[in-house]
């Protein structure tokens, strides 16, 4: 691993964390699920309350973006013949 890859893992650590800790959630009433948009893991989004994370959501964004990471990581570690 070069110094720009294990750069490049901090900041995908940093990104996923944040991406946990501000996370989507959702409001089901009555059969009906709405999205409550954005916020603070520990605060629900305001006004609405009964509010939950998206897990689905959340994991498909955690997904495409340790995706797009790890593919820059293998681009930044491939060896240049130059």
């Amino acid at each position: 691993m070069n110094d720009r890859q294990g750069k490049l893992l901090l900041l995908a650590a940093a990104v996923l964390i944040a991406m946990v800790l501000y996370p989507p959630f959702v409001v089901s009433d009555r059969g009906y699920t709405r999205n409550a948009g954005y916020g603070w893991l520990v605060f629900l989004p305001p006004p609405q309350g009964g509010a939950i994370v998206n897990i689905p959501l959340l994991a498909t964004q955690e997904l495409v973006v340790a995706a797009a990471f790890a593919a820059v990581y293998f681009y930044l570690g491939r060896k240049r013949n130059v």
